[in-house]
């Protein structure tokens, strides 16, 4: 629904409450306890989708934001990474992906000779460098691998 169709919803709604509030001022006079018992039940059920309009407005409303976020958002690299355009920081994969989250992963850390980013959010781990791969890399202090 974009702005001026929720307008002109709101709009309507709006004077069908003043019709049914004139409706129940009438009704009022009579001695007709239905025609009062359904006016009132009309009104009531006017206020209520007034307020199911609002809230689908607002929903929209935050869709349209949350897909003109996501436009400015595509996949690159060599591990899969989201990027936001004009930025090198990637998006957490799992965030991103799956509740369409926009999560910033770390700077890249060794670990056990090979390189991960883990989310401060989900706690997803990606490996750009797998575990042990670098092994061969690492320089043992001493005679040993234990130092000794």
């Amino acid at each position: 629904m974009d702005m001026s169709a929720a307008s002109t919803a709101l709009g309507l709604i709006n004077s069908t409450v003043q019709t049914a509030k004139t409706a129940i001022e009438l009704a009022k006079h009579s001695k007709d306890h239905d025609l009062k018992n359904s006016v009132s039940a009309i009104l009531d059920q006017i206020l209520d989708l007034k307020a199911k309009i609002l809230e689908l407005d607002e929903e929209n409303r935050s869709l349209h934001q949350r897909i003109a976020t996501h436009a400015d958002v595509e996949r690159k690299g060599d591990f899969g990474y989201w990027f936001k355009r004009g930025e090198t920081d990637p998006l957490c994969p799992k965030c991103y992906e799956g509740s369409g989250k926009i999560t910033y992963l770390p700077k890249p850390e060794t670990w056990s000779g090979g390189v991960r980013r883990d989310c401060r959010i989900c706690g997803d781990t990606t490996w750009e460098v797998p575990m042990g791969s670098r092994r061969g890399q690492i320089q043992p202090r001493g005679g040993s691998f234990w130092g000794t």
